[in-house]
């Protein structure tokens, strides 16, 4: 009997490669086999003489792309889910399911890239698909409009990214109820605008809304517990509770390390946030230790000119204007400014904040005028961008105000 040795390695393979990924068993399992089942699938693309052994190759595809996508190589994610869409689009045609659930890998990918233009194009192309097979109603659709509102939150369009998870919101405490994990993940989603918008109490009960379903539903060491620990961390930071801030942030890090290791962008991110801790308690030594690791991290694993990256830069700043250190936080501003404007646009509020910190520093180093330029410019974004009387609104105003007092003098001497 002709034995078919693709079928063999196609079985060994989706017996063994994992499907969840979030603890560190399917980490080394995944690491281990990850390897093998590309080699499987580069072989079976050129050999397989079946729509249906091609159709397994790009499963196979798609579930490596999640894995490498979870264990943070977004390149090798993006290779693997091209390659799983090539082959669906091509069999299954444009408006088959199993090739929105490519489009949907995609604009993940794009997403942690930074490149938040094609991540929405492709989310698009999911949600289309979805919403003419499914319905609005379904849990898959919600799904898209989840994934579009986060691409709307990293742009700051907070408008749409809330409407977008109040449509995802609706289907899924519907659909699946309030105590599904899918329910909690959007309540920390919105948890992520709020903060965004500085109405980090308006934040903080979102997450603390995720983290009971979170806990209940996986326990206190699971990746998804420990991104709300991480986010409750970020907003008790804000609003000035340094002690809970790091106790959460410590607890979501314990889990990171242990299951995604010390070079993943979420691990990033958790020392980004405790050295915000550590800025806000003026301790600058252990913010930039914090920092300069996360960016270490970022600049590795993502990209120098990665947003998350312009992130550090700018918080690395802070502290070197905090120091008196001007010349070197004008350095890493620089280094932000033009990443924030390629990938976020001119009017961003995070745009703003490089503005702000930009001018502070011109300021002090005695250039009133540049410094008064860049805090009108960070004006008009924050006074178009958030509510009235916002802290950072009245804060800007005042250094415009005694600014112009100061040129009006020199002018008068």
């Amino acid at each position: 009997m002709e034995i078919n040795w693709l079928n063999v390695c196609f079985n060994i393979v989706d017996g063994y490669i994992p499907r969840d990924f979030a603890d560190i068993e399917s980490k080394k399992k995944f690491v281990d086999i990850a390897p093998h089942s590309m080699s499987v699938a580069e072989h079976s693309r050129i050999y397989s003489d079946t729509n249906e052994d091609l159709l397994k190759t790009a499963g196979i595809y798609h579930v490596l792309g999640d894995g490498y996508f979870f264990i943070g190589d977004y390149r090798t994610s993006l290779e693997a889910n091209q390659n799983a869409l090539s082959i669906r689009r091509d069999i299954l045609g444009e408006k088959h399911l199993d090739t929105s659930e490519s489009y949907n890998s995609m604009g993940l990918v794009y997403k942690n890239q930074g490149e938040y233009d094609l991540a929405l194009e492709y989310y698009n192309k999911a949600l289309l698909i979805r919403e003419t097979a499914l319905g609005s109603d379904h849990v898959d659709t919600a799904l898209s409009y989840n994934n579009i509102a986060g691409v709307y939150t990293k742009k700051g369009d907070y408008d749409m990214a809330l409407e977008r998870y109040n449509k995802a919101l609706e289907i899924r405490r519907k659909v699946l109820g309030e105590e599904h994990p899918l329910t909690a993940a959007v309540y920390n989603n919105i948890g992520l605008v709020y903060d965004d918008k500085g109405e980090n109490e308006v934040a903080l009960g979102y997450y603390l809304k995720d983290l009971e379903i979170s806990e209940k539903a996986f326990g206190t060491e699971h990746i998804e517990t420990a991104i709300t620990y991480n986010n409750m961390g970020e907003a008790y930071t804000i609003i000035g509770e340094s002690d809970k801030s790091l106790e959460y942030l410590e607890k979501a890090l314990t889990v990171f390390l242990k299951i995604l290791g010390e070079e993943h962008p979420y691990t990033a991110i958790n020392y980004n946030n405790t050295g915000d801790v550590y800025n806000r308690e003026r301790e600058y030594g252990k913010a930039l230790e914090y920092y300069s690791k996360a960016m270490v991290i970022r600049e590795k694993v993502l990209r120098k000119d990665h947003p998350d990256t312009a992130t550090t830069y700018n918080s690395m700043a802070e502290v070197y204007n905090a120091k008196g250190e001007f010349c070197t936080a004008l350095e890493y501003l620089h280094k932000a400014l033009p990443i924030r404007k390629k990938t976020l646009g001119e009017e961003h509020l995070y745009t703003a904040t490089i503005y702000k910190n930009m001018a502070y520093a011109y300021k002090n180093e005695n250039k009133p005028i540049k410094a008064l330029e860049l805090y009108e410019k960070a004006f008009y974004i924050f006074e178009n961008n958030l509510r009235e009387n916002h802290a950072l609104i009245i804060s800007v105003s005042e250094n415009i105000r005694e600014l112009r007092s100061r040129l009006d003098r020199m002018g008068n001497e």
